[in-house]
């Protein structure tokens, strides 16, 4: 997909419900949501993309090496709740 998430919204939603898709999973976050990463209300519109498509998600973030070493990943998703997972390898 080349659309942000946000702007393919119904189109997305149309696939899932037609091939009864029970989990979405969105790599990466930053392409999906298109925009500014650093505005919380571009992150706002992703989430509420996603709830619009109507099925679980499951959201992955590529954060940079200077984003690790914070608590919280960044700034990018602190105005969504998320669970941090950092794969090693």
């Amino acid at each position: 997909m080349r659309a942000s998430l946000i702007d393919a919204v119904s189109k997305v939603r149309a696939i899932v419900v037609k091939h009864n898709i029970q989990l979405v999973i969105v790599d990466s976050i930053g392409k999906a949501r298109g925009g500014n990463p650093n505005d919380p209300e571009e992150t706002l519109k992703l989430f509420n993309a996603l709830r619009k498509i109507g099925a679980p998600s499951l959201i992955i973030d590529h954060m940079s090496k200077a984003s690790l070493a914070t608590p919280d990943g960044g700034t990018r998703c602190r105005s969504a709740r998320f669970t941090r997972t950092t794969l090693r390898g």
